[in-house]
This record gives structure tokens, C-alpha cells and sequence, in this order.
């Protein structure tokens, strides 16, 4: 998983793309427009960020040009999914039956991840999310599977406007 502090940033344009990461810009807002401006951004010019989804990019992107374009970086979409998914794996040494429902409903949530259905992929991900919570198994990394599931929730939450249709 990511520390929230840090922000994987692309900007595409035509053969120019520009990484940020936060943690080593003591102004990333500025910073960036500079470099923007640099490369012939034009007032009002329609920018796509691909973004990893942190809370800081998401302002940082927001207060940039009116057209800009937030879409989320499916590559972190995918991590988390794929965690989850070695989690309900882990599950199934415990108990098989919960574990392959669990591993059905994550397939449900990725695609509709993938459609951009954010809305019920959103509704799927809380229902996991309480599903893991509620579950009696002696798995030892149950606490952190529930965490995980709960992340998701909150990750599709706070993104859904960027996941692309």
C-alpha cells in the first residue's frame, strides 16, 4: 500500500509527462504549474491527470485549469484489489466457503471498477467490507483483511469522480 503522504502524479499530454512526488516538493502546487507553464500550458487548457487517488493530489489537481481531467491510475486500483484478493486466499486455508464468496464479490467489485460504476462498486465494496468485519474465523490476519476491505470502501468513496466511465 501507498503512505498517504506521497503522490505518484502524471500529467499526459502529447510526448510530455511530469511525475510528482510530494514528499521531495516543499511546494508541489507551484512547482507544478511552473513546469506546466513551462511546457506551453495555455490559460484554460484542458489537462488529464492519471493520479494514484491520495487526498493531496486530488486538491493539488482540483485548483488547477478549469478543464483538468482527474482520472485514477488503474495500476493502484489493481494493488489494492490484489491485496485484498491474497487476504481472502489466506481465508480460504480457514475457511474455503467464506473465502470463494469473498473472492466472487471481489471480482463483482473489480468489474465494476472496470465499467466505472463507481456507485455500485461502492455499495459492493461496504458490503464486503461489513461481510469480512462480521466474520468468526480464526484466520490471523482477519483484522488486517477487515482493514483492508474498509480501505477500499473509503478509496472507491473518495475517488468514484475520477474513475473513469
Amino acid at each position: 500500500m501507498q503512505r498517504p503522504d506521497s503522490i505518484d502524479l502524471a500529467v499526459v499530454h502529447p510526448h510530455r509527462i511530469f511525475g510528482l512526488v510530494q514528499t521531495h516538493d516543499d511546494k508541489p502546487k507551484r512547482r507544478l504549474f511552473e513546469v506546466l507553464q513551462a511546457q506551453g500550458l495555455q490559460k484554460n487548457q484542458d489537462l488529464t491527470f492519471l493520479t494514484d487517488g491520495g487526498d493531496s493530489v486530488r486538491a493539488l489537481v482540483g485548483e488547477l485549469s478549469p478543464g483538468t481531467e482527474h482520472h485514477l491510475d488503474w495500476f493502484h486500483v489493481t494493488m489494492r484489489l490484489t491485496g485484498l484478493d491474497q487476504y481472502a486466499k489466506g481465508l480460504g486455508h480457514h475457511d474455503p466457503g467464506a473465502a470463494a464468496v469473498l473472492q466472487g464479490r471481489l471480482a463483482r467489485i473489480k468489474w465494476r471498477l472496470w465499467h466505472g460504476d463507481a456507485g455500485e462498486a461502492l455499495a459492493r465494496a461496504h458490503k464486503l467490507a461489513a461481510d469480512v468485519a462480521a466474520l468468526d474465523s480464526t484466520y490471523p490476519s482477519l483484522p488486517r483483511f477487515a482493514k483492508a476491505a474498509t480501505g477500499l470502501a473509503t478509496y472507491i468513496q473518495n475517488n468514484a469522480a475520477a474513475i473513469p466511465n
